[in-house]
């Protein structure tokens, strides 16, 4: 069932083959409107979040807010193609130029990096050194609005196909998704490799091909259509794009991040996927209540990088209106009040740090962070609480390789490793042998086996290093290695049980 080339892929494709500072003017030149995302509780916000929408404004961007966003969204797909979401990150050095850092990322294939330095001792003279610095960048472009020629007939039925994985991931991050909705792969090869997502357009869900290997569908293909019956079950249509009268029928049922779809006339064999994406559907069926009345929705794991300050995986505490961190404390379990001190929601980190009267204070964590990617084939283990709900509120410790420097999908922010992953372990701290922290785990695959993921150290430490306050730890490698029943017995106090309300 191969496409037509659409106008929107040529488009972008005679874009890659012109020089690079023409094609970033050419494509800036496409989007109209902006989002700037503020991001909660970092200084400066006020600052950066003003003199940037101003500056946009003053060049002929219209500023939106999410809630015109969400709009657009859903009453003009055409017109989100031409919507540019602001993001920033910074780094404050005192004694040296600080920087700042400034994406804009479009919901289809296009994003844009600026990065500007300032140095003038004081933090909110450096912001706006730094700003001075991008804003003389765009300047440069000469940016004035000339929209693609957007047409329905030149985009698939449903518009956007057209989106990048990192368009879908952040849509995802800002809506309120139903259960169904997600990125899901095939591991099964009979069929061939395939992954698709998943998304809610009016009443119905689409289901739309995302990679495919060895199979009749290409990227951007309406494959399927989804119709609620009741709690877990839909009905489905199995779409052939050339011939309509050619549809399959059939049934698809989703429980537990896996959804299975059976054919009626049996045209198309039983398919199994597995959702790879969001992360949050790990979360436990979980049913304690906090003092305050909160209901407990979500539990995971997390590794202390320095006193008081805990890291995890930004899907653990996503939504949270209360974190409590426990940590053992001369041998007894105890419950700590913690707050949300910065995430990095693209790679899937968070920091927490402990707010509680109660506690005072923690040993130094005997353990270096390391900021070199680890060799295929290192031997390394996990500790967290998986399955706490079955298992019980235990640390475990699970071993195995790091067996890709890569994760799903040729993903180079995580290693794909063998030691198992079950929720709960989500945040936990991947170490190697010698007692190095070289990951955060975030995610294992059901049915799948040896196959997990788990974030790259040097990620952790860039969130670190734009983290509000300043957080000292160790970075480097002890190079000795450890029996394992030593290192766990020594960096166990360390990993942290989180439960979030």
């Amino acid at each position: 069932m191969k496409k037509q080339v659409k106008h929107i892929t040529f488009i972008l494709l005679f874009l890659l083959v012109i020089p690079s500072a023409y094609c970033q003017r050419a494509n800036l030149n496409h989007y109209n409107n902006i989002l700037v995302m503020e991001r909660p509780g970092w200084d400066y916000n006020d600052l950066i979040v003003d003199d940037v929408s101003n500056y946009f404004k003053s060049i002929g961007f219209k500023l939106i807010t999410e809630e015109e966003f969400e709009k657009i969204q859903k009453e003009d797909p055409l017109k989100s193609l031409q919507i540019l979401v602001l993001t920033y990150n910074y780094f404050i050095r005192y004694g040296s130029p600080s920087t700042l850092t400034i994406e804009l990322i479009s919901m289809s294939n296009d994003s844009f990096h600026f990065e500007g330095n300032g140095m003038s001792f004081t933090g909110r003279g450096d912001m706006k050194l730094a700003m001075k610095s991008i804003f003389r960048q765009i300047d440069k472009l000469n940016y004035h609005f000339e929209p693609i020629p957007f047409t329905k007939k030149a985009l698939p039925s449903l518009e956007v196909c057209s989106w990048s994985e990192d368009s879908i991931r952040m849509y995802y991050d800002t809506h309120n998704l139903s259960p169904i909705e997600g990125i899901y792969k095939n591991y099964s090869t009979d069929v061939g490799l395939l992954s698709l997502y998943i998304i809610k357009d009016k009443q119905k869900y689409n289901g739309i091909v995302l990679t495919a290997k060895n199979w009749i569908f290409e990227k951007g293909d309406a494959l399927l259509e989804f119709e609620f019956i009741s709690e877990g079950v839909y009905d489905i249509v199995w779409r052939d794009s050339e011939d309509p009268n050619d549809n399959v029928s059939g049934i698809a049922t989703y429980s537990d991040r896996i959804l299975t779809i059976n054919t009626v006339n049996n045209k198309v064999e039983e398919l199994k996927l597995i959702k790879t994406y969001p992360n949050k559907g790990e979360r436990q069926n979980l049913s304690s209540v906090s003092e305050e009345g909160l209901t407990l929705s979500a539990t995971g794991s997390g590794i202390m990088i320095a006193d008081g300050i805990i890291a995890t995986n930004y899907h653990v505490i996503e939504n949270a209106i209360k974190t409590e961190v426990i940590l053992n404390v001369n041998g007894i379990q105890t419950a700590f009040d913690s707050r949300i001190l910065c995430v990095d929601k693209i790679n899937d980190l968070a920091l927490l740090s402990i707010k509680d009267k109660q506690y005072h204070g923690y040993n130094t964590p005997p353990f270096k962070i390391l900021p070199n990617a680890m060799d295929v084939g290192t031997s390394v283990f996990t500790m967290g609480f998986p399955l706490s709900n079955f298992l019980g509120e235990e640390m475990k410790v699970t071993d195995g390789i790091i067996s890709s420097k890569s994760g799903y999908n040729g993903n180079i922010v995580t290693y794909q490793i063998t030691a198992p992953i079950q929720p709960g372990n989500s945040g936990g701290a991947l170490f190697d042998k010698k007692g190095n922290l070289v990951g955060i785990t975030n995610a294992g695959v059901p049915g799948a086996e040896n196959v997990s993921y788990a974030i790259k150290s040097s990620y952790l430490l860039n969130l670190i290093d734009s983290a509000p306050i300043n957080i000292d730890v160790q970075i480097g490698q002890d190079s000795t290695e450890q029996e394992l029943s030593i290192l766990v017995k020594k960096l166990s106090p360390f990993v942290v049980y989180i439960k979030v309300y």
